[in-house]
């Protein structure tokens, strides 16, 4: 299943996407994220899922958690409000 994901876009998300990338880039893991199909942008191990049932504008959300190559979590976006009872 491919995931839509919202919210990337607020504040400053995507510098910290950026910099996540950049993390596995400098520790070796990555040699660019430039150019490669949906499939090996995958990094397994880096990404979770998590409700958020306290979330003002919906009750099902599922916040999209990123770690970068040192082990820092980010939230840097959601699952659609759309597929939120399919991922759940």
């Amino acid at each position: 299943m491919k995931l839509k994901v919202v919210g990337v876009t607020k504040g400053n998300r995507q510098e910290v996407i950026r910099s996540i990338i950049d993390s596995y880039v400098e520790k070796g893991k990555l040699k660019s994220f430039e150019g490669l199909s949906d499939e090996d942008q995958v990094l397994k191990g880096i990404a979770s899922l998590e409700k958020e049932p306290d979330n003002p504008h919906d009750p099902n959300a599922i916040k999209v958690m990123l770690n970068d190559a040192h082990g820092k979590k980010y939230h840097v976006g959601y699952i659609a409000k759309e597929q939120t009872a399919e991922v759940s």
